[in-house]
């Protein structure tokens, strides 16, 4: 989970993979916009 450029919590689904040292390929396979709860438990355990 994360926020977005308007602090909009948001949870995402995603994969990475090491291509060469210290470069990577993200790939996004799902996200969308956190629930009442998965907002409350973003907020328990932000840094």
């Amino acid at each position: 989970m994360g926020k977005d450029s308007h602090d909009v919590v948001l949870v995402v689904v995603h994969t990475f993979r090491e291509v060469a040292t210290d470069e990577w390929i993200i790939r996004i396979i799902s996200a969308w916009k956190a629930t009442k709860d998965e907002i409350s438990q973003y907020e328990d355990y932000e840094i």
